[in-house]
């Protein structure tokens, strides 16, 4: 009977799928929307120096989940069928979380209390420290062990939307930054009440369970894959408040933020399939592990590289669309980070869906490790001469480095119609068909809006429909599933 409940979750996958993106897409398109506004208030300075600060406070929330979201996440799916062994795991791994955030809690406020950069905005460090001492208690990776990314979705939309009415309610002038910690804070982690009320359904809340050593290393070892798009984000922010000036971030931040929301897309099916792929291998069906793996890689070609063309022709109008003329000079490095999405793609789908569902953390560790170390180096040489755009450049190479090292690595596990299937060409020549679609509107000489929506609008109907007319069977069989379950939900 369990054997044919996890045959079945391969394909189940396309409505989890949804789910999950509209959690990943809450968290990335709402504060993209409300951007403009903010940067419009807090004008770049001050909106530098929140993004500093909310750049090592993310990293800090995302570190003390250790390489849970994933590790965690596989482990709960390998005992979602055993209700003992769930609430063991589940317990062992809330104790992992609790201790690591009590460690990094307070590495967090000594940096505050002893680092000048940060000691300087105490108070708005402060405001985002509610979102790190509060993070072990997110326990995403049990929900998404379990897959319960309906429930996920639902909380994440809720207080998103609370926070932007917050937003419009409260920010008012740019001394409000220090207000927009807190309500940053509040989206972030406000409904840990209602996390630990579901989880009680599934583990025991109440009993922590400390037994949790055998979990750390490979926790660890997992944790790059958990945070590495942050990361690399991060970083370069964080190396550009320190070899730069305040404007070099708002600018880097920009195009930063609108590929964080793209890639939500495909960052959201490595969060869905961990656990699909995991309960697949478990079965021993490599047949069915094979063919779910490739439908999840020609979904993934099939948004990527749409969006990477489209997004590089329109990439003045987007900046000015969501910032304003007064950040146009981060059209630049809006251009640089089109070119991250495929990268994305890419290592998202060998790093968590291969080498992670493979147990194959140490694999997956180096070669994220080995990309950061490099982008790190890459951005002492180029931020100070080149500023934004050198921390775009530096980004964009380490993205593909460590793509190249999981390939390497992940070579066993891979054939060549899994990663480079057949309607990649496709793809690519239907897209091509953007630059001159795209050209045609730009010299109309339209404003930014007008450019920006004509062309999405025609560039999202000529390649739906030249799709539609080829019978492209990714579209097709996904669109399907998708308004099927709909129907009868």
């Amino acid at each position: 009977m369990s054997d044919q409940i996890e045959r079945k979750a391969g394909s189940n996958w396309q409505k989890d799928y949804v789910y999950s993106t509209a959690t990943l897409l809450a968290r990335t398109l709402i504060p993209l929307i409300t951007y403009p506004y903010l940067a419009r208030v807090l004008l770049v300075d001050r909106l530098g120096e929140y993004n500093f600060a909310f750049s090592i406070a993310q990293l800090f929330f995302f570190v003390i989940q250790l390489g849970l979201p994933y590790y965690g996440a596989r482990e709960i799916a390998k005992v979602s069928h055993d209700p003992i062994q769930l609430k063991e795991t589940g317990s062992e791994m809330y104790g992992l979380s609790l201790v690591s955030g009590l460690f990094f809690s307070g590495l967090y406020f000594a940096a505050v209390a002893f680092v000048p950069q940060m000691h300087a905005e105490k108070p708005l460090f402060l405001s985002l420290g509610f979102m790190v001492v509060l993070a072990p208690f997110l326990l995403n990776w049990l929900f998404q062990g379990l897959q319960e990314f309906k429930f996920m979705a639902v909380r994440v939309i809720i207080f998103r939307i609370l926070g932007v009415v917050l937003m419009f309610l409260l920010i008012r002038k740019p001394s409000d930054y220090i207000i927009y910690g807190l309500i940053t804070s509040f989206v972030m982690i406000g409904h840990f009440p209602l996390n630990l009320w579901e989880a009680r359904k599934s583990i025991n809340i109440h009993a922590v369970s400390f037994k949790f050593t055998k979990h750390i290393i490979p926790s660890l070892l997992t944790l790059p894959v958990t945070v590495v798009n942050i990361v690399l984000i991060q970083i370069s922010s964080i190396m550009l408040g320190f070899l730069s000036t305040e404007a070099d971030v708002a600018y880097f931040s920009i195009p930063a933020q609108i590929i964080m929301v793209i890639s939500s897309m495909l960052i959201s099916l490595s969060y869905v399939m961990v656990p699909t792929l995991t309960k697949i291998l478990r079965t021993g069906e490599k047949q069915e592990y094979a063919k779910t793996a490739r439908s999840v890689m020609n979904l993934s070609w099939f948004l990527v590289i749409p969006i990477c063309v489209g997004l590089f022709m329109i990439s003045d109008e987007i900046v000015v669309l969501f910032a304003g003329k007064q950040y146009a000079a981060a059209a630049v490095t809006m251009k640089i980070s089109a070119f991250r999405v495929i990268a994305i793609a890419i290592s998202s789908f060998v790093g968590s869906q291969v080498l992670l569902c493979h147990d194959e953390e140490k694999k997956l560790c180096l070669s994220l490790i080995v990309g950061v170390i490099f982008m790190v180096g890459l951005n002492f040489l180029l931020i100070p001469k080149y500023g934004h755009v050198g921390a775009m450049v530096g980004t964009v190479i380490a993205e593909y480095a460590f793509t190249i090292i999981q390939l390497f690595l992940g070579r066993k596990y891979l054939s060549r119609d899994m990663f480079l299937t057949k309607p990649l060409p496709r793809y690519i020549l239907v897209s091509l068909l953007f630059i001159p679609i795209c050209l045609l509107i730009k010299s109309l000489g339209l404003s930014a809006t007008t450019v920006s929506a004509l062309s999405i609008a025609a560039c999202v109907s000529v390649y739906v429909g030249v799709l539609l007319i080829l019978k492209d069977q990714v579209l097709l069989e996904f669109a399907n599933k998708i308004f099927k379950r709909a129907k009868q939900a």
